[in-house]
């Protein structure tokens, strides 16, 4: 019996177990003759575009984590300086009142994006639930500005004390913090809703 494999397309024998001859057909018993059927071989294209092995190119990978190493030098101190921005930005529009939201996602999707790759997860875990707060919000409430305050704040304390990976205990605190501050807003909402 061969081999079965899950894909995005259910269960599929293995490439070098894989009998073209339907099931059916097989169970009738009958032999197909020569002119029945026809084999149609395709030439693999892909494996001519990605190459043999891996499909990984060493030396492509090599050039990559040199650049992603230059833009890690600076990163920390640019970084500062986009959440500075930022909490700018939102202070701004607490004072005065008008509240473009947009602009605040497009700055936290970008850390959002980036964060990771520079070794800060929980930063860029943070902003991931900055920017799905964000575009529910259209006139925000005094709740709402409190929850996003505080995702601004725990950004700006990751970056601040250089917390990486996870952050160990005050990493597990922040998140602690926000997601309960997450969860009150929810209440919130559907409360108002109800």
């Amino acid at each position: 019996m061969a081999k079965k494999s899950l894909n995005m397309w259910g269960d599929i024998p293995d490439d070098e177990d894989f009998d073209p001859i339907p099931s059916s057909i097989k169970e009738s018993g009958k032999q197909l003759e020569e002119g029945e059927f026809e084999l149609i071989e395709r030439p693999n294209k892909l494996k001519s575009k990605v190459g043999s092995g891996n499909g990984t190119d060493p030396a492509a990978i090599a050039r990559a984590e040199k650049v992603v190493d230059a833009y890690r030098e600076g990163y920390e101190q640019r970084i500062g300086g986009e959440l500075e921005d930022i909490d700018a930005l939102f202070t701004e529009m607490m004072l005065t009142k008008r509240y473009d939201l947009r602009r605040i996602l497009i700055a936290v999707h970008e850390v959002r994006g980036e964060a990771g790759t520079f070794g800060y997860p929980l930063l860029s875990e943070i902003a991931r639930s900055l920017c799905e707060l964000l575009p529910r919000i259209e006139q925000p409430t005094a709740l709402q500005l409190e929850v996003l305050a505080a995702h601004i704040k725990a950004m700006r304390t990751i970056v601040a004390h250089k917390i990486k990976e996870d952050g160990g205990a005050l990493g597990k605190e922040v998140v602690t913090g926000l997601v309960k501050a997450v969860r009150k807003l929810k209440a919130a909402e559907a409360a108002t809703r109800a």
